[in-house]
């Protein structure tokens, strides 16, 4: 197996892909094991990029089980991928504003994720930045900015073929909340109606 191979950037780059997928699964005590293999043998070869890919998905996973060391990991791994303009910036910045997001601290959530698109947009991570705008769009309205976040939600909407269909539901589901704050109610009617049809069509009802 690729365990047993000498150490080389493809078999480097492979275990750091099989703990992203772990990491992705719930698998994340695999996720750290093989994880932690991928980021020793980055430091040896000097990879710089699977060095912060790996740190991505080992800081992800070992916070998810509650491991304070998780955040420290990801912010090297922003860090580090910044510093050689690396689209992995982007990913790990968006598993940043998660980890915040999971600590109710929803602030700092936004902040992360306007960096997400930011840095997602200027080194090639096109698919990261669109991702994080939607769920900025989300933050926008639950954190009560809901000017910025109705503009947001609109750029999202009008790239739709672009976005994930989960999070164009999400995003009609709050600023149908918001519509309805504001006496729109046939526009939050509409958000509704597309919602729950998008929802029923997805197998989510």
């Amino acid at each position: 197996g690729v365990l047993e191979l000498p150490d080389s950037p493809a078999k480097a780059f492979v275990l750091s892909q099989m703990a992203r997928y772990r990491m992705l699964a719930d698998q994340f005590e695999d996720a750290i094991r093989v994880g932690e293999q991928a980021l020793a043998m980055s430091e040896r070869l000097g990879l710089d990029e699977l060095r912060a890919h790996a740190l991505n998905n080992v800081g992800t996973a070992r916070d998810t089980l509650g491991d304070q060391r998780g955040l420290a990991e990801l912010e090297q791994a922003v860090e580090l991928a910044k510093a050689i303009r690396s689209p992995e910036a982007a990913r790990a910045l968006n598993n940043l504003s998660v980890l915040h997001a999971s600590r109710g601290d929803f602030t700092r959530q936004g902040e992360f994720l306007r960096e997400a698109v930011r840095v997602g947009e200027e080194l090639g991570a096109v698919a990261v930045a669109r991702f994080a705008r939607a769920s900025l769009a989300s933050n926008l309205f639950w954190t009560g900015q809901w000017d910025e976040g109705l503009r947001v939600a609109e750029r999202c909407l009008a790239e739709s073929e672009r976005v994930s269909a989960t999070g164009l539901l999400s995003i009609r589901r709050n600023r149908a909340r918001v519509r309805l704050a504001r006496d729109d109610v046939e526009g939050a009617l509409e958000d509704i109606e597309i919602s729950l049809e998008g929802s029923r069509e997805m197998g989510d009802s």
